[in-house]
């Protein structure tokens, strides 16, 4: 078997629909191949932090009526790198601020 590819599942966002979107993210990650795929999950928060999270579709649900939301205390606030060189590397900006995080093909 080939390496797994290693995907970016980006949700969230300061969009009315935010909740859809980590709603939508959550059955994303409940249904892609863990043999096929390594997840690296991103949730962007309505005040537009980017934050690395756990990815558990569980907690991207509707519960007992709350809807799911992203918050900057969500995870580690990261950055996409701009830089070409450093293609697909998701930075910290946290106390490691430039360490990378992930990196996603």
């Amino acid at each position: 078997m080939s390496a797994r590819i290693r995907v970016a599942v980006v949700y969230g966002g300061r969009s009315s629909e935010h909740a859809i979107s980590c709603v939508s993210a959550g059955s994303i990650l409940r249904n892609l191949d863990p043999e096929r795929f390594e997840v690296v999950a991103v949730g962007i928060s309505p005040e537009g932090s980017w934050v690395l999270t756990d990815g558990r579709p569980e907690t991207l649900a509707i519960t007992d009526g709350t809807l799911p939301a992203v918050s900057g205390s969500s995870g580690t606030e990261l950055a996409l790198a701009a830089d070409p060189a450093r293609r697909g590397q998701l930075l910290s900006l946290g106390e490691a601020a430039g360490d990378v995080l992930a990196a996603v093909d």
